[in-house]
């Protein structure tokens, strides 16, 4: 049977740009602009996909914490103040490179707008207090799911998606210190007052896929170190049902024929989730339904599920991805993946009147990159760059598409090849230049290629605005070792 890891962790963290608490940039000197300038004013935002206290979706938007982040322009450091925005000057009519960093994260923005907005989107709700002992969870339900059932614990607020141990009569249970949100971090302790709720789901397994026909749900606050036991009955929830086309077989076609990579090895997920918010993004959405078809095909299925989350809307999802083994000297082979995600919000009802299939593309394919003018064409190419100005990089990719360009260092970590994040840059089309400083002699690295819709303004750089589709694709380069 297959879960949802392949599809809810193709695109990343909840964070647009994975900015985390760094301590206050100092002044500099401001840059020389020998030309006319323009001031650019920006903001920067969180958008939250938080709770009500009775349980339902609360959109919250306010500013980061102080000292969230810092930016720069060239040797300038440019201060975000307490109500998120911050000005800098650029030559005017002329495109500029914003760097904006966190930690070990560092993103570079190419655009040319007067104006920016910035979001960081989170999708479940801030503050919770830690879980820092075991912290049992059991639920004492009345009666018994048919049998080939999937039950799952799962959680709004703290958004969850969890399986419990079944103790073979009618209890099923699990240590909620262990418990991670649907974007991989510890999940906070419940508390009923804040909003969040807890769920007792059944999913019956049919020939295609499971999905949720009951659920049970309890508004209680957990105590850190002690047990909480939920007494349930559940109920049948009314049923929602809609003719799934998920395109899986023919996506997959299409990345192997243009992925830089190559056909790689193909695996693929379709599911109907329920988003909190949809103005925050996709990220941990709750599953209401999955395939267990373990084929790369395009599918045909009906499927009857319901969605026990109030106030919250169904979207319908793929993910494809293409396997690839990489290695470096004599680190084990690690796994990379091409990926492609599309995402939609859908209507259903009882009528099975409704058909949902992706675009497909979904999105603009990012193609043949190359380093300083030269192809990245195999693993570990050597590439002896002319340290002295920035490094071109070229991407084919379709001018309206937004493209970002992760680069990752590839090392060999107690005997096992891994990749790490070096930079992010955001370009305006397919040729940018790279500071040589950020490549190490000696040292080897890849560029994982994403072209993302779904962000409508983003080359305006702009992105306080969420529209669907949204969709990504997700290409890594071959690895190239720098050599001057």
């Amino acid at each position: 049977m297959k879960t949802p890891a392949l599809l809810l962790a193709l695109c990343g963290c909840d964070s647009l740009f994975g900015l985390d608490h760094v301590p206050p940039a100092a002044d500099a000197a401001p840059p020389v602009i020998d030309s006319a300038a323009r001031t650019v004013s920006c903001v920067y935002s969180e958008t939250i996909a938080s709770v009500a206290a009775d349980g339902t979706p609360r959109l919250v938007m306010q500013p980061p914490p102080l000292n969230f982040a810092h930016a720069a322009i060239g040797d300038m450091q440019i201060p975000i103040a307490a109500d998120g925005t911050f000005q800098f000057m650029a030559r005017s009519g002329q495109p500029y490179e914003l760097l904006v960093q966190s930690g070990g994260e560092t993103a570079y923005f190419d655009r040319g707008a007067d104006t920016c907005h910035l979001v960081a989107y989170f999708n479940h709700r801030p503050g919770a207090l830690p879980v820092t002992s075991t912290t049992p969870l059991r639920f004492d339900i009345t009666g018994m799911p048919q049998a080939n059932t999937v039950v799952r614990i799962t959680s709004t607020g703290q958004r969850t998606f969890l399986a419990p141990v079944f103790s073979g009569t009618n209890s099923w249970s699990l240590d909620w210190a262990s418990a991670l949100d649907l974007d991989g971090s510890p999940a906070g302790l419940i508390d009923a007052s804040a909003g969040d709720r807890l769920y007792w789901v059944a999913m019956p397994i049919s020939t295609d896929y499971y999905a949720i026909t009951q659920a049970a749900q309890a508004s209680v606050t957990m105590t850190n170190g002690s047990a909480t036991i939920v007494a349930a009955t559940p109920a049948a929830l009314p049923l929602r049902c809609v003719h799934v086309q998920s395109g899986e077989g023919t996506l997959a076609t299409m990345m192997q024929a243009m992925a830089p990579r190559g056909p790689g090895t193909p695996q693929s997920s379709w599911a109907i989730t329920s988003i909190s918010s949809p103005a925050a993004g996709i990220h941990e959405s709750q599953p209401l339904a999955l395939t267990t078809r373990p084929d790369v095909a395009d599918h045909n299925v009906t499927v009857s599920y319901g969605n026990p989350y109030p106030g919250e809307s169904d979207a319908f999802q793929v993910g494809v991805a293409l396997a690839y083994k990489l290695s470096l000297g004599t680190g084990a082979a690690t796994t990379i993946y091409s990926s492609v995600s599309t995402y939609d919000l859908i209507h259903t009802d009882a009528s099975c009147s409704t058909t949902v299939t992706p675009q497909l593309p979904p999105v603009a394919f990012p193609m043949a990159p190359s380093l300083a003018g030269v192809a990245l064409a195999a693993d570990n190419q050597s590439f002896a760059l002319d340290r002295s100005q920035p490094v071109p990089v070229h991407v084919s990719i379709d001018e309206s598409t937004e493209l970002i360009a992760f680069l990752d260092e590839v090392t060999v970590e107690a005997g096992l090849t891994k990749v790490g994040p070096v930079a992010t840059f955001f370009p305006l089309g397919g040729d940018f230049a790279i500071d040589p400083s950020l490549l190490a002699v000696g040292h080897t690295y890849l560029f994982v290629l994403q072209a993302r819709r779904g962000f409508p303004n983003a080359l305006q750089f702009d992105y306080g605005t969420i529209a669907y589709p949204m969709a990504y694709a997700a290409f890594p380069t071959t690895s190239f070792t720098i050599t001057r």
